[in-house]
């Protein structure tokens, strides 16, 4: 089950070029952490500390990933931000696959 790969959301090369001048944007979900790049820094948040995804309501194209604690981190994936992603299904995604690896 380590193996196991889990979603992945990255911007494209020519977007990274054209509107952020080459940040690595990325949420990345492994076995152990749900990894958000956004830009220069890179934060990694266990399973066992996230308590669940949400999507932005009024914008629609802005998800989030909410922490214990009453935090919340946005999610930086480029495809749901140029609606050619629902927001609905990335978070459908990596809700699916926190359930499957959260302890």
């Amino acid at each position: 089950m380590a193996d196991e790969r889990g979603p992945v959301y990255r911007a494209s090369r020519f977007s990274r070029g054209a509107a952020w001048a080459l940040l690595r944007l990325e949420v990345r979900a492994s076995a152990d952490v749900l990894v958000v790049c956004g830009g220069q820094r890179m934060r990694r948040f266990p399973w066992p500390e996230i308590r669940g995804f949400e999507v932005n309501q009024k914008r629609g194209n802005e998800g989030a990933v909410m922490l214990k604690g009453n935090a919340y981190q946005r999610l930086p994936i480029v495809d749901v931000a140029t609606r050619k992603l629902p927001a609905e299904q990335a978070r459908a995604e990596l809700e699916r696959y926190w359930r499957a690896h959260r302890r």
